[in-house]
């Protein structure tokens, strides 16, 4: 299993490595590796357990455990990127449906669904899908002056010249799509000095989580995935909501 694969290769055991220096500050030395894979996981849990907190499925104790393992494998594995706050909250959602999904099954399945919807691969679907919808928000995490060490650690101070992709992204669509459409709610937030980051980075990171409900959330990623995991019409949802907003406050 591709997941069963990451997990082994990502777990080694110092302990079971010979004459490796725990002290060693060397970047091939595994326990070197293991103290800072240590690190990562408890930035992660910091983030995990406070997810959603009103509701009761995520306080529990496995599940927590279950999202701190996808993050930090999914960070690990791509360590161009690394872990980010708010990537919580969007394994969230999908360990969530994908327990519905099995908690709701009815009694008389197929052969076919039932390994679908086997309960011991809630974890490996997790971090599939999570791998999925990430292909299309990688870009939205990566930022200009943080730059993850090669080996998937925590972000270093580093800086480097490339322009923020979010930022770019977000002027294009001011300038694409909201001032074409709506030039009186861009020159609104010109005149404000509202830049489109100051609202736009969360709403992409987050994929639009916290601007709906939990159970919102479902149907609204249903109807941006339909167009594959590149989300190629994103923009037009930040649009309708910007003017959704200006018809809300006349």
């Amino acid at each position: 299993m591709f997941y069963d694969d990451i997990k082994m290769k990502l777990s080694m055991d110092p302990r079971a490595v010979i004459g490796d220096d725990p002290l060693s500050q060397s970047d091939e030395s595994v326990w070197k590796q293991h103290f800072c894979d240590n690190e990562l996981k408890a930035v992660i849990t910091q983030d995990v357990v406070r997810t959603f907190p009103d509701e009761l499925y995520f306080r529990d104790k496995d599940v927590q455990d279950t999202m701190v393992r996808v993050l930090f494998f999914w960070a690990r594995s791509h360590s161009h990127v690394g872990y980010r706050q708010g990537m919580h909250e969007i394994v969230a959602p999908i360990l969530f449906e994908l327990f519905q999904d099995r908690r709701f099954a009815p009694k008389e399945l197929s052969q076919i669904l039932k390994y679908v919807l086997d309960d011991d691969y809630l974890e490996h679907d997790s971090y599939m899908l999570f791998n999925a919808v990430m292909r299309g928000l990688e870009r939205f995490y990566t930022t200009g002056e943080i730059v993850p060490t090669p080996s998937g650690r925590l972000p270093t101070s580093k800086t480097v010249h490339n322009p923020n992709e979010v930022i770019r992204y977000l002027d294009q669509v001011k300038e694409e799509f909201l001032v074409p459409l709506d030039h009186e709610v861009a020159s609104h937030l010109a005149s404000c000095n509202i830049t489109m980051e100051l609202f736009g980075i969360r709403w992409l990171r987050l994929l639009f989580g916290r601007e709906f409900t939990r159970g919102e959330i479902p149907h609204l990623w249903g109807f941006i995935f339909a167009d594959g995991p590149s989300l190629p019409h994103i923009h037009f949802i930040i649009v309708a909501m910007l003017i959704s907003l200006r018809n809300i406050c006349e």
